[in-house]
């Protein structure tokens, strides 16, 4: 059955090297992120019983549910998002494993603030965390909601009629807001 199918290509094949893209400097996984992607994108064809697609509907099935996308979401653009959030949510942990090496690290995460990432002591735990790490989600939604739009707003331009492009602009300013 079909909607099984790709059912297990969006949850079990699109995230399975999510992992890597956590754990691996983004520039060394760029050829396993490509292969992943091309693979990803031929079962999609060929479970939709074509040899190949254009680019505008491949752009539509990357695109969350709730825009009429099919989450098919490219390892090529969330490997490095992934790659600095894991750092990320990494680095503060640091000092509380390696005790003796919690002045380096410590030095080290002060020293980030100078290229603009502001840290607070503010955890109850009294842990040193960043403070764009409290606004994760809402950074998260942005920077989905960006990549969201540039994708609609592609799809509108490309649309093959005025009512796929009509369809499409009413559900990216529903879901997107206007503009």
């Amino acid at each position: 059955d079909i909607q099984s199918t790709m059912l297990l290509l969006r949850c079990c094949h699109v995230p399975s090297l999510n992992h890597l893209a956590r754990t691996i400097d983004p520039e060394s996984l760029v050829p396993a992120a490509e292969i992943h992607d091309d693979r990803t994108k031929d079962t999609f064809c060929r479970l939709l019983g074509y040899d190949i697609i254009e680019e505008h509907t491949w752009l539509q099935a990357c695109l969350p549910i709730r825009l009429g996308g099919f989450e098919m979401i490219p390892l090529f653009s969330v490997r490095q998002p992934a790659f600095v959030s894991s750092w990320a949510n990494t680095i503060v942990e640091l000092p509380f494993c390696f005790p003796d090496l919690r002045p380096s690290i410590d030095s080290f995460i002060n020293s980030l603030s100078s290229i603009g990432i502001a840290l607070a002591k503010s955890a109850p735990s009294g842990k040193c965390i960043p403070d764009y790490l409290s606004r994760v989600d809402k950074v998260q939604h942005q920077l989905s909601s960006a990549f969201n739009k540039s994708q609609a707003e592609s799809l509108i331009a490309n649309a093959p009629t005025m009512r796929d492009s009509s369809r499409l602009r009413s559900l990216t300013a529903k879901e997107l807001g206007p503009g």
